[in-house]
């Protein structure tokens, strides 16, 4: 049996030298087998890009080499499963690369083809990071509930969400919430909020050029050194000096 993968980057781009203050859901890849239906909801009048790459499981392998066996939480999952990983500034500039070029007059699927490689090489550096466990088959019903919990963490990033509140909306236990939403987003709950949180924060100081006191008072951060030590946790610097490089 042949198995391909769909590599579904979403939420990606916005058109070239555009800055939108509003807080948007970050730019994403979804990754799943491809005899799976996935349907994505946007938005009435929400302008959408998207880019699908399709790709041969044993050609994949071969691409990896010795390192396959580092992505068995990938490579070795026939049956139903969703991924989803937040897009690095890397992986979002050659999806931008690839949607707005212009198409090349020669080797055109030449060119494709390598971008397409430097695009899978990137994501697989992002997915390195995951820590190995063991999947376990997904049905839709427990693929909507694992996003609604998504969806509520990430409305308001200035309010955390309880772990108790969580399980009633996923209208599952704990222990298996916690599990799924792991096997799904390759990090914890509270994990996922805070770099959700950090993330919005970059935004903010590259995009809106207010103070680093008034972004971590919007993000729900009463203590200036406890935001200033989880933004450098999460984005790698201090904030201060992340808002000097723009």
């Amino acid at each position: 049996m042949i198995v391909f993968y769909r590599f579904y980057f979403k939420n990606v781009v916005q058109e070239p030298d555009t800055i939108s203050n509003t807080q948007t859901e970050k730019p994403v890849v979804h990754i799943f087998p491809y005899s799976a239906t996935r349907i994505s909801n946007f938005k009435k009048g929400e302008k959408v890009q998207m880019l699908c790459v399709i790709i041969r499981i044993p050609y994949l392998q071969a691409l990896l080499g010795t390192e396959a066996e580092n992505f068995n939480f990938l490579l070795n999952n026939y049956h139903h499963f969703l991924i989803e990983e937040i897009l690095t500034d890397d992986i979002v500039r050659l999806v931008t690369e690839i949607i707005y070029s212009k198409r090349q007059e020669v080797l055109t699927d030449f060119n494709y083809r390598i971008v397409s490689l430097q695009l899978i090489f990137s994501l697989f550096k992002s997915l390195s990071k995951r820590d190995q466990i063991k999947f376990q088959k997904l049905n839709e019903g427990d693929i909507i509930s694992i996003y609604k919990v998504k969806e509520r963490l990430i409305h308001d990033l200035s309010q955390p969400v309880t772990i108790e509140e969580l399980s009633k909306i996923a209208g599952m236990n704990i222990n298996n919430m916690r599990k799924l939403f792991i096997q799904i987003f390759g990090m914890g709950i509270y994990d996922y909020f805070q770099k959700n949180r950090l993330l919005e924060a970059a935004k903010m100081l590259k995009n809106q050029k207010i103070s680093v006191s008034e972004v971590g008072y919007l993000l729900g951060f009463e203590n200036l050194s406890h935001f200033t030590r989880m933004f450098e946790r999460y984005i790698g610097m201090k904030p201060k000096a992340y808002s000097m490089l723009n």
